[in-house]
């Protein structure tokens, strides 16, 4: 980690409880500077979503101290116009589900949504999704629906529908999921790609094969909640006890075999 570069995200003991008070993050103390690529792991609810969540501002936390740039993430700021628009326009989400994500009626009208909200030229918007629409590969999808799209598909589709906003921080959570092979190859060199141009990114995940391919450092939640240890993907890999303790794992009797846990 280069200490010298500048913080994005800020986390001082925040804590986040649902409705009805049930627990989902305690006690993270932790900092994302710009041009990391970090992977969050974790067992089904340790929490790893909700984090991606609140970093986006979907939620806010319960306690403790959340700050994307040094501005605090909060209710409060968010109803700032001025803030909401900066921030939704430097931050992009991806969804595990592409169905919660798509709604419009075609793959063209999906992808410009997005920039069609910043007040940018017709030209300029049209510029950005054919731009978005040619890098994830979907141009010959453009008129269809996208709930008649296959699951891959529908990933690239809402991957682009983010690019045309242009951000500097991704956050994406469980990428990988539901995909075939060739399209988590394809993904896995869609993220190299855009951490190569500088771009910050988080993924919530449990797929521990693409770690090493794509993230710089990893945060690993236990089930309690809680940060369990932080450190390199090859440390993190190695540490077959760290991974068996936080579900991540199960040791067989004759090998270890990396089993998927979402969350």
């Amino acid at each position: 980690m280069d200490d010298s570069a500048e913080l994005v995200y800020e986390l001082e003991s925040v804590g986040f409880d649902y409705p009805g008070g049930t627990t989902a993050l305690q006690e993270i103390t932790w900092s994302v500077r710009r041009g990391e690529c970090w992977a969050v792991l974790g067992a089904n609810g340790s929490g790893k979503s909700t984090l991606l969540k609140l970093l986006d501002g979907l939620y806010y936390a319960t306690f403790g101290s959340l700050r994307f740039c040094g501005d605090a993430l909060s209710e409060k700021a968010f109803a700032s116009d001025d803030f909401n628009y900066a921030f939704r326009r430097q931050v992009g989400f991806v969804f595990q589900d592409p169905n919660v994500q798509l709604f419009s009626a075609s793959v063209l009208d999906e992808v410009a949504f997005a920039p069609l909200q910043l007040g940018l030229s017709d030209a300029e918007v049209m510029q950005r999704v054919e731009q978005a629409m040619q890098a994830l590969e979907v141009t010959k999808l453009a008129d269809r629906p996208p709930h008649h799209l296959s699951g891959g598909e529908k990933k690239r589709v809402s991957i682009a529908s983010v690019l045309t906003l242009e951000p500097q921080v991704w956050l994406l959570d469980e990428p990988t999921a539901g995909l075939d092979p060739r399209s988590q190859s394809w993904l896995v060199g869609f993220i190299r790609q855009r951490h190569a141009l500088g771009e910050t990114i988080v993924i919530a995940t449990h797929d521990l094969s693409i770690l090493q391919q794509v993230a710089t450092d990893c945060l690993v939640f236990g089930e309690d909640h809680r940060i369990a240890a932080i450190g390199s993907p090859d440390d993190i890999l190695a540490d077959h006890a760290l991974l068996h303790a936080c579900n991540l794992m199960h040791q067989h009797p004759t090998k270890a075999l990396y089993q998927t846990h979402g969350g």
